[in-house]
């Protein structure tokens, strides 16, 4: 058995729908269930629902692949005292309410504490899209996880402090926390000053 996911009818059509200049898909939740207790076949495209959803909630991080721009990756976890139930399908759903990718999901078992064991839960689900442009994620950041591949996806140098040209620095503009700014140093006197004194000091050492 391959596993794996797919767009459904509906969501191909929403996708031509951006593609044609229509607004952007807005990707909102995700949802596991249990095939109502057997093995769940490979996806097909005419799915509407989940054979039996056993849980849902908002998607935590929706990025492109780095190794592959046309596909894009949605993260969903399940809170440690979530569960009791067996995964095998998964689906992702957009503002309307449509199931926009379904698929197959091999057979895993998601606890809670009351049986010996619990931990939370991710599912990565990769779906293939032509356009990753054409789909955005719409959060409630009060409810989400941040799972690790989402922190090692965007907590990067260039998203903790954007902006600055070349030959630049960071300086702080005040004494507030976080408040700083890009110093040019060819127009700043008491900067190079500054920086000519500590390569000095440091020399003597």
């Amino acid at each position: 058995m391959n596993y794996y996911m797919k767009l459904t009818e509906t969501g191909v059509a929403k996708i031509a729908a951006s593609q044609m200049g229509g607004d952007r898909v807005s990707l909102t939740e995700m949802a596991v269930g249990d095939g109502d207790g057997n093995e769940v076949g490979q996806p097909v495209g005419d799915e509407i629902t989940l054979v039996r959803e056993v849980y849902r909630t908002q998607i935590s991080s929706l990025y492109a692949n780095p190794n592959d721009s046309t596909q894009m990756m949605a993260e969903m976890v399940i809170p440690a005292e979530d569960g009791g139930f067996a995964l095998r399908e998964v689906g992702i759903f957009d503002t309307d309410g449509d199931l926009f990718a379904y698929g197959n999901f091999p057979e895993t078992y998601k606890p809670i504490a009351a049986e010996g064991s619990t931990r939370s839960m991710a599912i990565v689900a990769a779906i293939k899209i032509e356009n990753s442009n054409n789909v955005q994620l719409v959060i409630d950041a009060s409810i989400v996880y941040a799972t690790r591949a989402w922190v090692l996806n965007t907590i990067t140098t260039a998203y903790l402090i954007p902006g600055g040209e070349v030959g630049q620095v960071l300086a702080k503009a005040s004494d507030s926390d976080g408040d700083f700014v890009w110093k040019n140093i060819v127009d700043d006197a008491e900067l190079k000053r500054v920086i000519r004194l500590n390569s000095y000091f440091m020399g003597q050492n």
